[in-house]
Protein backbone atom coordinates (compact mmCIF):
# COMPACT_ATOMS: atom_id res chain seq x y z
CA UNK A 1 0.00 0.00 0.00
CA UNK A 2 1.22 3.62 -0.73
CA UNK A 3 0.21 6.77 0.10
CA UNK A 4 1.13 10.27 -1.26
CA UNK A 5 3.36 12.75 0.95
CA UNK A 6 2.79 16.37 1.22
CA UNK A 7 5.23 17.00 -2.05
CA UNK A 8 3.61 14.53 -4.29
CA UNK A 9 5.77 11.67 -3.22
CA UNK A 10 4.77 8.27 -2.48
CA UNK A 11 5.44 6.79 0.80
CA UNK A 12 5.19 2.85 1.01
CA UNK A 13 4.26 0.94 4.03
CA UNK A 14 6.93 -0.10 5.66
CA UNK A 15 7.77 -4.19 5.66
CA UNK A 16 8.37 -5.15 8.59
CA UNK A 17 8.29 -8.80 8.07
CA UNK A 18 11.48 -8.14 5.99
CA UNK A 19 13.14 -7.82 9.61
CA UNK A 20 11.80 -10.52 10.86
CA UNK A 21 13.50 -13.36 11.95
CA UNK A 22 13.71 -16.44 13.87
CA UNK A 23 15.08 -16.53 17.43
CA UNK A 24 17.25 -18.93 16.54
CA UNK A 25 18.60 -16.43 13.56
CA UNK A 26 18.87 -13.51 15.98
CA UNK A 27 21.06 -15.75 18.57
CA UNK A 28 23.30 -16.49 16.30
CA UNK A 29 23.63 -13.28 15.36
CA UNK A 30 26.90 -11.10 17.02
CA UNK A 31 26.71 -8.12 18.93
CA UNK A 32 27.50 -5.77 16.10
CA UNK A 33 25.01 -7.56 13.78
CA UNK A 34 22.08 -7.72 17.08
CA UNK A 35 22.74 -3.54 17.48
CA UNK A 36 22.75 -2.99 12.99
CA UNK A 37 19.34 -5.01 13.45
CA UNK A 38 17.59 -3.33 16.40
CA UNK A 39 18.65 0.13 14.93
CA UNK A 40 17.02 -0.84 11.19
CA UNK A 41 13.90 -1.78 13.92
CA UNK A 42 13.56 1.51 15.31
CA UNK A 43 13.97 3.39 12.14
CA UNK A 44 11.19 0.97 10.73
CA UNK A 45 9.02 1.48 13.63
CA UNK A 46 9.27 5.36 13.02
CA UNK A 47 9.17 5.02 9.80
CA UNK A 48 5.88 2.92 10.68
CA UNK A 49 4.24 5.92 12.14
CA UNK A 50 5.38 8.43 9.79
CA UNK A 51 3.65 6.38 7.22
CA UNK A 52 0.27 6.08 8.87
CA UNK A 53 -0.08 9.28 10.14
CA UNK A 54 0.97 10.28 6.40
CA UNK A 55 -1.92 7.89 5.24
CA UNK A 56 -4.79 8.17 8.01
CA UNK A 57 -4.61 11.60 9.02
CA UNK A 58 -3.05 13.87 6.60
CA UNK A 59 -4.31 12.09 3.29
CA UNK A 60 -8.08 12.37 5.02
CA UNK A 61 -7.44 16.07 5.03
CA UNK A 62 -7.34 15.37 8.71
CA UNK A 63 -4.68 17.54 11.47
CA UNK A 64 -2.97 15.97 14.04
CA UNK A 65 -4.28 16.46 17.47
CA UNK A 66 -1.43 15.30 19.06
CA UNK A 67 0.54 11.90 19.46
CA UNK A 68 0.34 10.00 22.64
CA UNK A 69 2.20 6.53 23.92
CA UNK A 70 0.53 4.04 25.88
CA UNK A 71 2.33 4.04 29.03
CA UNK A 72 1.54 2.02 31.73
CA UNK A 73 5.47 1.12 33.21
CA UNK A 74 5.76 -2.60 32.33
CA UNK A 75 9.27 -3.03 29.74
CA UNK A 76 7.09 -2.66 26.57
CA UNK A 77 6.19 0.14 27.31
CA UNK A 78 8.91 1.86 28.77
CA UNK A 79 10.80 0.72 25.90
CA UNK A 80 8.03 2.65 23.54
CA UNK A 81 7.67 5.57 25.62
CA UNK A 82 11.91 5.86 25.42
CA UNK A 83 11.89 4.98 21.58
CA UNK A 84 9.68 7.75 20.72
CA UNK A 85 9.50 10.44 23.85
CA UNK A 86 10.94 13.01 21.32
CA UNK A 87 7.66 12.61 18.99
CA UNK A 88 4.90 11.75 21.48
CA UNK A 89 3.26 15.17 22.81
CA UNK A 90 1.61 12.64 26.07
CA UNK A 91 1.98 9.73 27.93
CA UNK A 92 -1.26 7.82 28.38
CA UNK A 93 -1.53 6.31 31.78
CA UNK A 94 -4.79 4.15 32.35
CA UNK A 95 -4.53 3.82 36.39
CA UNK A 96 -7.02 0.68 36.76
CA UNK A 97 -6.50 0.73 40.75
CA UNK A 98 -5.33 -2.95 40.62
CA UNK A 99 -1.82 -2.16 39.55
CA UNK A 100 1.70 -1.42 41.66
CA UNK A 101 1.95 2.18 43.53
CA UNK A 102 5.54 1.97 42.54
CA UNK A 103 5.12 1.11 39.03
CA UNK A 104 2.72 4.07 38.63
CA UNK A 105 5.14 5.69 40.35
CA UNK A 106 7.86 4.92 37.66
CA UNK A 107 5.66 6.18 35.05
CA UNK A 108 5.18 9.93 37.09
CA UNK A 109 8.85 10.05 37.51
CA UNK A 110 9.95 8.95 33.97
CA UNK A 111 8.07 11.32 32.28
CA UNK A 112 8.76 14.42 34.41
CA UNK A 113 12.25 13.50 33.35
CA UNK A 114 12.30 13.17 30.44
CA UNK A 115 9.33 16.16 30.23
CA UNK A 116 7.08 14.22 28.41
CA UNK A 117 3.11 15.68 29.59
CA UNK A 118 1.61 12.40 31.75
CA UNK A 119 -2.57 12.22 31.39
CA UNK A 120 -2.86 9.58 34.15
CA UNK A 121 -7.34 8.43 33.45
CA UNK A 122 -8.66 6.64 36.26
CA UNK A 123 -12.21 4.67 36.20
CA UNK A 124 -15.05 6.30 36.96
CA UNK A 125 -16.91 5.87 40.21
CA UNK A 126 -18.47 2.25 40.41
CA UNK A 127 -16.58 1.41 38.12
CA UNK A 128 -13.11 0.05 39.85
CA UNK A 129 -11.81 -3.00 39.33
CA UNK A 130 -12.46 -3.47 43.09
CA UNK A 131 -16.19 -2.57 42.61
CA UNK A 132 -16.63 -4.37 39.08
CA UNK A 133 -16.03 -7.91 40.84
CA UNK A 134 -17.62 -7.10 44.23
CA UNK A 135 -21.12 -6.37 42.20
CA UNK A 136 -20.20 -9.19 39.50
CA UNK A 137 -17.80 -11.73 40.84
CA UNK A 138 -14.12 -12.12 39.50
CA UNK A 139 -13.87 -12.02 35.59
CA UNK A 140 -13.07 -15.03 33.83
CA UNK A 141 -11.98 -15.51 30.42
CA UNK A 142 -15.36 -14.38 28.71
CA UNK A 143 -15.13 -11.00 31.17
CA UNK A 144 -12.00 -9.62 29.96
CA UNK A 145 -13.38 -7.23 27.27
CA UNK A 146 -15.43 -5.78 29.74
CA UNK A 147 -12.22 -5.06 32.16
CA UNK A 148 -10.89 -3.87 29.07
CA UNK A 149 -12.96 -1.52 28.28
CA UNK A 150 -14.08 -0.26 31.84
CA UNK A 151 -10.85 0.16 33.10
CA UNK A 152 -8.40 1.17 29.81
CA UNK A 153 -10.68 2.03 26.38
CA UNK A 154 -12.69 4.67 28.83
CA UNK A 155 -9.55 6.21 29.88
CA UNK A 156 -8.75 6.56 25.57
CA UNK A 157 -11.95 7.87 25.25
CA UNK A 158 -11.61 10.10 27.70
CA UNK A 159 -7.87 11.36 26.07
CA UNK A 160 -9.21 11.76 22.88
CA UNK A 161 -11.79 14.40 24.16
CA UNK A 162 -9.85 16.30 25.98
CA UNK A 163 -6.73 16.59 23.08
CA UNK A 164 -9.29 16.45 19.54
CA UNK A 165 -11.04 19.78 19.53
CA UNK A 166 -12.80 19.50 16.56
CA UNK A 167 -13.85 15.65 16.16
CA UNK A 168 -14.14 16.06 12.19
CA UNK A 169 -10.92 17.81 11.59
CA UNK A 170 -8.89 15.80 13.98
CA UNK A 171 -6.98 13.06 15.01
CA UNK A 172 -4.87 11.84 17.75
CA UNK A 173 -2.80 8.62 17.55
CA UNK A 174 -2.12 6.35 19.93
CA UNK A 175 0.82 4.27 20.50
CA UNK A 176 1.18 1.01 21.96
CA UNK A 177 3.41 -1.73 22.27
CA UNK A 178 1.95 -5.10 21.03
CA UNK A 179 3.57 -8.37 20.63
CA UNK A 180 7.05 -6.41 19.63
CA UNK A 181 5.84 -4.16 17.12
CA UNK A 182 4.31 -0.72 17.49
CA UNK A 183 0.71 -0.61 16.05
CA UNK A 184 -0.70 2.40 15.38
CA UNK A 185 -4.46 3.20 17.08
CA UNK A 186 -6.03 5.60 15.36
CA UNK A 187 -9.10 7.69 17.64
CA UNK A 188 -10.84 7.21 15.04
CA UNK A 189 -10.94 3.46 14.16
CA UNK A 190 -11.14 2.79 17.38
CA UNK A 191 -13.56 5.07 18.52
Amino acid sequence: MCTKLMTGDVMEQPNLTELALPEDAVLEMGKDERLERMHKLIDESHRLLDWGVQSMVTDENRRLAGTAVLFSGGNDSTCLAHMFRGRADYAIHANTTIGIEETRQFVRDTCSEWGLELREYFPPAGSTYRELVLDQGFPGPGFHFKMYQRLKERALHQARREIVKKPRQERVVFLQFSLFVVFLILAYFTF
